[in-house]
């Protein structure tokens, strides 16, 4: 799952190859900041800089949920 959750935070919220049960189980545990020493290890990356990736995928998530 971390891996997932990195991926997510480089690649943006439309993994290829999730359900769309799947993504959303990542991206909550992605935004609820859920083992983000891991991900922050991973990605070699500060808080700061894991937390602007996030809202880009927040952002990503919001627009395709106003498409549906």
């Amino acid at each position: 799952m971390d891996a997932l959750r990195a991926q997510m935070a480089r690649q943006g919220y439309a993994l290829p190859g999730l359900s769309a049960k799947e993504r959303e189980r990542v991206w909550y545990s992605l935004a609820g900041k859920r083992r983000r020493a891991q991900l922050t290890a991973m990605l070699q990356l500060d808080e700061d800089a894991i937390e602007a990736l996030v809202a880009s995928v927040r952002q990503e998530r919001a627009q395709l949920s106003k498409r549906r």
